[in-house]
């Protein structure tokens, strides 16, 4: 389980304060993001924009992994619901692609798929056939085209998403 969460923050550029930041043509923000199987919903719950769900390849019956998602983060999630909610699935055979679609459709999640590459591969397209980003590179877009809150504009404007703004 670690292993895999490394890799993906790795090829995700999250730096050792697990912060992620996203520099565009539109804004900047740094995030910070919490790793961890159970989650603090006293502590975190008004803060969460996004959740991504990182799941490793299933040894056994892919209903049971996903029915102990449901058992730990369905309170959270309704509770909190963020705008952003990703499921990647490191699996390299597509014969779990269609459980974890349908969980994801049902429950609002973004499905994603991304293989980490062994140790000595070099990272694949991260392109499909259609052009759309695939893997890390469509974690990343799908987190930075989220409008964070305390983003700061190009152009030295902060902006706070509680923030009453009249101007369109």
């Amino acid at each position: 389980k670690q292993w895999y969460q490394r890799r993906v923050r790795a090829a995700l550029g999250v730096d050792e304060n697990n912060s992620l930041t996203f520099d565009n043509k539109y804004f900047s923000v740094t995030v910070h993001l919490v790793f961890s199987d159970h989650i603090p919903v006293e502590e975190i719950s008004e803060t969460v924009e996004a959740f991504v769900f990182l799941v490793e390849e299933p040894v056994g019956a892919v209903g049971e992994v996903l029915n102990c998602v449901d058992q730990k983060f369905s309170a959270f999630l309704e509770e909190v619901d963020p705008e952003v909610k990703l499921l990647v699935l490191n699996a390299s055979e597509s014969k779990f692609e269609a459980e974890f679609l349908e969980w994801c459709v049902e429950r609002g999640f973004e499905f994603i798929k991304y293989v980490v590459p062994e140790e000595e591969e070099e990272e694949a397209d991260n392109y499909g056939l259609m052009g759309q980003a695939e893997g890390v590179e469509r974690i990343r877009a799908a987190l930075e085209c989220h409008m964070w809150p305390y983003r700061t504009m190009k152009g030295g404007k902060s902006e706070n998403i509680d923030s009453k703004n009249e101007d369109f």
